[in-house]
Parts: structure tokens; sequence; C-alpha cells
């Protein structure tokens, strides 16, 4: 189980100049919620931007 997840998955879906855009999709595990979640990722140095979509 990484970064709160019981299953996940990624795809990087745009590359550009000096960004990278990622996609991830998982399931979150029972003692995370995605908020949580959502701000230990924006909390990293090289994350510029987190966007959620439900």
């Amino acid at each position: 189980m990484r970064g709160g997840f019981r299953k996940n998955t990624f795809s990087i879906s745009n590359i550009n100049d000096n960004r990278i855009t990622v996609e991830l999709e998982g399931v979150l595990s029972a003692e995370n919620n995605i908020d949580s979640v959502l701000m230990r990722i924006a909390e990293n140095a090289v994350v510029v931007e987190v966007r959620r979509e439900d």
C-alpha cells in the first residue's frame, strides 16, 4: 500500500516543455481520505498543481 491507496494506476497524459501531466486513479485505504492524500501529493516540491475530478 503506497501513498494511501490499496490499488492504483497512473498514466502520463501529456508531456511538454518542463511539465508532465500524470493522471492517478486508485482505491483509498481505509485509514485515508481523499483530501489528506491530495494534500500529501501537493506538498511535494516538484508538484506544481493537484486537481481533483469526481
